[in-house]
């Protein structure tokens, strides 16, 4: 994120922007070699089209965000089933582990355990409602501002939900990708 930032404000010169790309490019085979995480993609795959024209980069970047956050939920369609996620007991048994977790605790476990009982069908069916169609469907809004709202600020309050709900550690890793939702909507 420090890298994109610098980006931001010396990014009128294209030999900057490429070294910026190369530096978040080894940082990311460095992190994603010893922790297999996958939330640093968008990143990686940011920094490069910030290397583009300016004319094309916001559009190569919002494509990353899309893809990013659509590919979340598919994901989910395909190991947990659309139907265990829409009704509920996908989302329950994320709550129940993560609320009976020491090391990756949610932030409010009264309002985890809470959720889990009484709300987990209409998180669940929200989640995938948000990641496959909501997000996707910024492509055909307009002005940027719409893109912006439903994009970044439904990202922004899906992994905060994460953070009071589930895990304040899921929450706070999301803090990598939030430039690049902010530079793709």
């Amino acid at each position: 994120p420090a890298a994109l930032a610098a980006g931001a404000f010396a990014g009128q010169h294209a030999p900057v922007r490429l070294l910026i790309a190369l530096v978040v490019s080894l940082y990311h085979l460095s992190e994603s070699s010893h922790t297999n995480r996958h939330g640093e993609y968008p990143v990686l795959y940011t920094a490069w089209a910030m290397v583009l024209p300016a004319s094309f980069a916001h559009a190569a970047s919002m494509g990353v965000a899309i893809h990013f956050v659509l590919s979340c939920g598919i994901a989910k369609c395909m190991v947990g089933g659309p139907r265990a996620w829409v009704f509920g007991g996908t989302m329950r048994t994320y709550l129940e582990v993560y609320g009976q977790s020491t090391s990756s605790k949610p932030l409010a476990r009264g309002l985890n355990r809470l959720l889990a009982r009484r709300a987990s069908t209409m998180i669940g069916a929200s989640t995938l409602l948000l990641e496959c169609v909501a997000v996707p469907l910024t492509l055909l809004a307009s002005p940027r501002g719409a893109r912006f709202l439903l994009g970044v600020w439904g990202m922004v309050g899906l992994h905060v939900g994460i953070a009071l709900a589930m895990s304040l550690n899921v929450g706070l890793v999301f803090l990598t990708t939030l430039p690049t939702y902010v530079h793709g909507f």
